[in-house]
């Protein structure tokens, strides 16, 4: 793992500032910013339309007020929701994000992880979440502050040919072979590997400590938990964050 001074870890926003605002919207994503957060990590599927969507889960239920399958809606249905109110009512009528509005309020102020959703990938290259979301990400400028992750391995590949200098982070699931996922993170250049917190003791003695990225495991929901972090020698973690 690469050093740090160990008062230094890099720090990403799970879904923005997601305990003090509505999870994937652009008051966490502010709330991080406004909190000088090094990086936010968010989530992004595609609308039935193909238009990229800010949400981590397959259906809008559990964090808008509609029901329904993301595939299966509309860009337009999609911000039509109010993705605020099951939060707090301070947040009513918030809406699930364009991409393109968060890439222009964070621009050039954190580093930004993009977490392409393994359901929104497809062999097609024309309407899958990599390509229309990097192909976005170039026209805004700002692929030098992106990290694209996924826990789809043909995903990732796809990400590589696509940009030969994209930094790729390569999410391990819980419990996953962690020789596996270094020997794919080496073949692709990837530029971070992404344990499950509760793996890490396992994966270090499995020989993580070999590997020459970065390491940032997820979700880190405690101080207790930040400092097991740390001094397992992780350079970062992905945080559910004030805690």
């Amino acid at each position: 793992m690469n050093t740090r001074k160990p008062n230094e870890p890099m720090i990403w926003a799970h879904r923005g500032r997601n305990r003090i605002a509505p999870e994937n919207t652009m008051s966490a994503f502010v709330a991080a910013l406004d909190a000088g957060d090094k990086g936010i990590e968010l989530d992004v599927a595609l609308s039935a339309d193909y238009q990229p969507i800010v949400i981590h889960d397959d259906s809008v239920d559990r964090t808008t007020d509609g029901s329904g399958v993301v595939a299966a809606m509309s860009f337009k249905e999609l911000r039509s929701l109010d993705a605020g109110a099951w939060f707090d009512s301070r947040f009513a009528a918030e809406r699930l994000p364009d991409l393109r509005d968060v890439l222009a309020e964070v621009r050039d102020r954190v580093l930004l992880n993009i977490e392409f959703k393994s359901s929104a990938w497809n062999e097609n290259p024309d309407i899958s979440v990599d390509t229309i979301v990097m192909e976005m990400v170039a026209r805004s400028g700002t692929e030098e502050t992106i990290v694209y992750s996924s826990f789809s391995r043909k995903c990732l590949e796809r990400v590589r040919r696509l940009d030969a200098d994209a930094r790729i982070g390569v999410l391990a699931h819980r419990g996953e072979d962690i020789g596996d996922v270094m020997l794919f993170a080496q073949k692709i250049g990837a530029y971070s590997i992404h344990p499950n917190t509760q793996d890490m003791k396992k994966a270090i003695r499995s020989g993580l400590n070999e590997w020459k990225g970065f390491v940032y495991p997820y979700t880190v929901g405690s101080r207790k938990n930040a400092d097991q972090m740390d001094h397992l020698g992780a350079d970062g973690y992905f945080a559910d964050l004030p805690f």
